[in-house]
């Protein structure tokens, strides 16, 4: 009876465990991300890109950075983002780290981007160099393709946030209010891997066990009194 218990509650652990693996969950571990600047909105918005620090440009108004975390003070926040292949947009989770910045008007005025889920088919793209995680755009998903066994990829246009936009009025660059105005475009291109399966698997079939023995020492204790 002791192994058939035993049998059933390994059994259990095994059945949790594979419901898991089939959700084939997976984790963001590096890649790159590029922006693509529309000329006419940085004109609108009194900015010309003059430089990148800790990345590369590509072309005039484009800029590229490796997932690689967040520069927090000498340290790196790590990339978490997270999701379920089977429902990819429904179930991304966590964040892609960057660090560098983008130098504007001869001064570095945003970087450390921070790329986050914002709501369905969204993503917000945050400055943690010049301020504390300010939404500076929102990152509209046109294409969300997995079809390269391995690779996210993740595109779509850039749309400048109301925080974004009232700090340009403020700093005097332009007097436009460009809430919603398309700034441009971005591509990110990240490495996946599954995330291990083999540790739910031992850790739901031990908890299994675990309940199973927690129950034997319940009868033997009721049996004694």
């Amino acid at each position: 009876m002791k192994n058939w218990l035993a049998g059933a509650a390994l059994g259990a652990g095994l059945i949790a465990a594979s419901t898991t693996a089939d959700a084939a969950l997976l984790e963001v571990l590096g890649g790159t991300t590029t922006v693509a600047l529309e000329p006419a909105a940085l004109k609108l918005a009194g900015l010309e890109v003059t430089g990148v620090v800790g990345g590369a440009q590509a072309g005039p108004n484009g800029v590229s950075f490796a997932i690689n975390g967040r520069d927090v003070g000498g340290l790196l926040a790590p990339t978490t983002l997270t999701y379920d292949s089977t429902d990819i947009a429904g179930t991304l989770s966590g964040s892609i780290e960057h660090s560098g910045g983008v130098e504007f008007n001869q001064v570095v005025l945003a970087g450390n981007f921070s790329i986050a889920p914002g709501g369905s088919h969204v993503f917000t793209v945050s400055d943690n160099l010049q301020t504390s995680g300010v939404a500076l755009f929102d990152a509209n998903v046109t294409n969300l393709d997995d079809s390269v066994p391995g690779r996210l990829l993740v595109e779509g246009d850039l749309k400048v946030t109301s925080a974004f936009a009232h700090a340009l009025i403020d700093t005097g660059l332009t007097k436009l209010n460009l809430t919603g105005e398309v700034a441009g475009t971005y591509s990110t291109d990240a490495i996946v891997t599954p995330i291990p399966g083999g540790m739910v698997l031992a850790g739901t079939a031990l908890a299994g066990l675990g309940f199973l023995r927690r129950r034997q020492l319940r009868k033997r204790e009721a049996a004694a009194a």
